[in-house]
């Protein structure tokens, strides 16, 4: 009869069972024991909730300690983001939270005039409600009426810019939409921007005063 010899070292190891524990939680770890990848459990910012329109996230975000009025890096505030987005819950929750319903962008719109730019309709008379002012205008000196008579290319580009979603009928409808409701409330159309205006006014006033120097000529 034949013995066959067998290396004890090469399976010693399964003989410790503090070893053989060992290796089975390292090959149970994700990518055969490397670390994790922990970014999808992290939460999202305050404007991408926003942006999103989650009220879970909204809620996480401002427990965490956001700042609820703060412009993101590109000027925008949360309450903006939804807006524009059409995110008529998440606005309400916002302002419920503190959020400034008048509040400005870096370029002066506050968010009556982000809804408008896109035709919110619902985000709009939403914002009517908690207080929002329709006798505002951002720093081009457009209200929310003047916005809504921008090009739909040029609309159109802006929204691609911020990665929002736009449908051109839809967007025309919920201008006209939009403007009768600010109409019947007193909106008027924005007149262009002040420097503009004062500069005008100057030129005028300056026409008017030489011409008076004329005539006493």
């Amino acid at each position: 009869m034949t013995t066959v010899k067998t290396n004890n070292y090469q399976f010693g190891i399964l003989n410790r069972p503090f070893l053989l524990l060992i290796l089975m939680a390292w090959g149970a770890l994700p990518c055969g024991g490397q670390e994790a990848d922990r970014t999808s459990t992290r939460l999202p910012d305050l404007w991408t909730a926003a942006k999103r329109g989650s009220l879970d996230e909204i809620h996480d975000a401002l427990a965490g300690g956001a700042k609820i009025n703060a412009q993101d890096k590109n000027g925008i505030t949360p309450l903006c983001w939804s807006a524009m987005s059409g995110h008529k819950d998440a606005v309400a929750d916002l302002v419920e939270a503190g959020a400034d319903v008048n509040g400005c962008n870096s370029d002066g719109a506050t968010p009556l005039i982000a809804a408008a730019l896109l035709g919110r309709t619902k985000v709009i008379e939403t914002l009517l409600e908690h207080g929002a002012r329709i006798d505002v205008i951002n720093d081009e000196g457009d209200g929310p009426l003047a916005v809504m008579e921008i090009p739909w290319e040029t609309t159109a580009a802006k929204a691609r810019t911020l990665g929002i979603e736009v449908d051109k009928y839809q967007v025309r409808l919920g201008r006209k939409k939009s403007a009768e409701v600010l109409r019947e409330l007193g909106a008027v159309e924005g007149s262009g921007s002040p420097i503009g205006l004062a500069v005008l006014a100057g030129i005028i006033g300056g026409a008017t005063w030489l011409t008076y120097r004329a005539k006493k000529k």
